[in-house]
C-alpha cells in the first residue's frame, strides 16, 4: 500500500530498500502531501496540473510549484540524487 512506500515517485524502485531513511508521504507536512498526491496522481488519485491544483487549493500556480520544487529538493538530498 502506498501509505508505506517510500516516495516511489521519486526513487528508482530497483534500489527502494536502499533508502533506510527516507520520509514516507505521510511525513509531510498536509499542504505539501495534498499538493503532491494531487501532482502525481498517488493513491490512485487524478494527476493535476500545477494550474489545476492551485485552483483547486486557492493559491498560486508559482506557489504549487516552490512546494513540489522544495520537497522534490529535501527527497533528492535524502537519496543523494
Amino acid at each position: 500500500k502506498l501509505s508505506t512506500v517510500k516516495y516511489t515517485f521519486i526513487c528508482n524502485k530497483n534500489n527502494y530498500n536502499d533508502y533506510k531513511n527516507i520520509k514516507t508521504i505521510n511525513d509531510l507536512e498536509e499542504r505539501d502531501k495534498q499538493i503532491m498526491i494531487m501532482r502525481y496522481g498517488l493513491y490512485n488519485t487524478k494527476e493535476f496540473t500545477q494550474k489545476e491544483v492551485a485552483s483547486i487549493l486557492g493559491i498560486s500556480q508559482s506557489y504549487i510549484s516552490r512546494i513540489e520544487k522544495k520537497v522534490i529538493r529535501e527527497i533528492a538530498d535524502i537519496i543523494k540524487i
